[in-house]
């Protein structure tokens, strides 16, 4: 079938000019200014409280009201455009946002018309807010330098900068988020007040955890914390408590990490926070499942955690829980509950909203679950009479680790080791080829990402420290001594393993004198495989 036409029928334009020619329609009279005072309180009222489905009830209405004062009343024109853009924005639904767009974009031009900087401000902001939710970030981050340029960051809304930086988070634009509260830390920490000062402390943390500097993180949430029990803002409090907890335990600080998050506990219990403490609970389970030996007691407080947060959290949360709660059923080789809990969790992850936020944990899920079939491959002595039963699941593996490579961002730390799992599963299939192509990426990977991120937490190695490095191959580095321990002979492929290895790489890599090849050294890994 060829593609259809975009084109405007000229026979049916023709025959609507004819009509036209033969029926007048009366344009809609000009309303007298009783009804404009009228129409105009009605819609200040709807705006004031909250109610957005009335507004866009009246939108035509109000588009009318707004036409008609433009030119006279510019200002209360452009509260009528940035109301609209408010509701749309508010209800979000299909195709609201071209709207919204649009009647922040008049009431940005009646707002300049009256020579009224916050009218111009908050659309602005808006119109930035919806410029990121629909990717187009940089336009938003120009919008943003305008309103610092005209307005100054002294005069700027502290929960439009709050907001705007949070949107930027949600589609994990940490970079620019980051840009954005760091150009307003001197005003943050000068004029606005503790609470707003607490909230922007808490995104920072919360930036650099994503940026895998948890040293940096520490610091603002330790902030946090402390504006929070000045204020004794409870909320805050448990936020500042978990994100170091969470922290502690990524670092392998397991004693301290859990003394944060039962510390946590104490205000979400007395503000009667239900999916707090179910999200507290979560992090306790991934405490546990860090420490070996404890991987039952992690099961039973990741299904605490999901008991609690089932029916009142949403996609994102629950299936994080089940995700960890497979890795802990893996790690005890309890193979199907392990495959059902992932399973589970890749279909609730479905219903995430964010594109973005749903490609991020259901790539972690692909290659959890990818390892829980490789591992079973491997190591389940009771596959060994079930040939095609064995094949089967070591297919499963290799699909699932391409899933979790084709949604992992580039930029991620963690992809080298995806790129191990799939390159010991071509193997297992008898790729040989494509099996040293994957094995070659992840050695490129790993040594060309050793300097920059510890191997077990991935934390980012800031320019003015130092991560302790791997004497022998020189390419593992480590944020401390416990880390190094750990990684040593901690799985199948620890660094024990794969150290020599590396090693050997790197030599080929810097141009060492060596008699070595790639072929020799991918050829050499596949054999410990048996």
């Amino acid at each position: 079938m060829g593609k259809k036409s975009r084109r405007p029928n000229r026979n049916k334009l023709k025959g609507t000019a004819a009509a036209s020619a033969t029926t007048v329609v009366a344009a809609p009279a000009a309303l007298e200014r009783d009804q404009l005072v009228n129409q105009i309180s009605i819609i200040n009222q709807l705006f004031a409280s909250g109610d957005g489905e009335g507004l866009l009830q009246l939108e035509s209405t109000v588009t009318r009201v707004a036409n008609e004062i433009e030119k006279t009343h510019p200002l209360q024109a452009g509260e009528c455009y940035y109301y609209l853009g408010t509701a749309h924005k508010g209800l979000s639904r299909e195709g609201g946002i071209d709207q919204e767009i649009v009647c922040y974009q008049k009431a940005i031009e009646r707002a300049k018309q009256a020579s009224n900087k916050f009218l111009e401000a908050v659309a602005m902001w808006g119109l930035a807010d919806s410029f990121v939710w629909t990717g187009r970030i940089q336009e938003a981050m120009d919008l943003h330098k305008s309103l610092v340029d005209d307005i100054g960051k002294e005069r700027l809304d502290p929960n439009c900068i709050l907001e705007f930086a949070h949107n930027l988070k949600r589609h994990h634009e940490f970079g620019r988020e980051l840009e954005v509260l760091q150009e307003h830390l001197d005003v943050i920490e000068s004029t606005w007040d503790k609470p707003k000062q607490a909230h922007a402390y808490g995104q920072l943390g919360y930036i650099f955890v994503e940026m895998y500097d948890y040293n940096k993180s520490n610091v603002y949430f330790e902030r946090e914390l402390s504006i929070a029990k000045e204020m004794k803002d409870l909320k805050l409090e448990a936020n500042a408590l978990r994100g170091l907890g969470d922290n502690h335990r990524r670092m392998g600080n397991y004693d301290k990490a859990m003394e944060f998050l039962e510390q946590g506990l104490v205000p979400l219990s007395e503000t009667g926070d239900i999916v707090g403490q179910g999200r507290v609970y979560s992090c306790m389970g991934e405490v546990l499942l860090a420490q070996d030996g404890r991987e039952q007691e992690a099961i039973e407080i990741f299904l605490k955690a999901y008991g609690i947060l089932e029916t009142c959290d949403g996609p994102k949360s629950l299936g994080w829980i089940l995700c960890k709660l497979g890795e802990a059923f893996r790690a005890i080789e309890a193979w199907d509950d392990a495959i059902t809990a992932l399973e589970k969790s890749i279909s609730i992850s479905a219903y995430i909203e964010l594109e973005v936020i749903r490609n991020e944990l259901q790539s972690e899920l692909h290659q959890v679950l990818g390892r829980t079939y490789l591992e079973q491959y491997y190591s389940d002595e009771s596959l060994v009479g079930m040939p095609e039963t064995r094949e089967g699941i070591i297919h499963e593996a290799s699909f699932c680790s391409q899933e979790a490579i084709n949604l992992r961002r580039e930029d991620d730390p963690r992809k080298p080791i995806i790129y191990l799992d799939l390159a010991q599963e071509h193997y297992f299939l008898g790729d040989t080829e494509n099996a040293q192509a994957v094995l070659t990426e992840y050695f490129d990977r790993t040594v060309k990402l050793g300097p920059k991120h510890c191997q077990m937490c991935h934390q980012a190695c800031p320019k003015d420290a130092h991560m302790e490095k791997c004497s022998v191959c020189k390419v593992a580095r480590y944020c401390s001594r416990a880390h190094s321990i750990q990684a040593w002979q901690k799985d199948r492929l620890c660094h024990k393993v794969m150290c020599p290895l590396l090693k050997r790489w790197r030599r080929l890599q810097v141009g060492e004198a060596t008699t070595d090849s790639c072929n020799a050294i991918c050829n050499d890994f596949f054999e410990l495989q048996y």
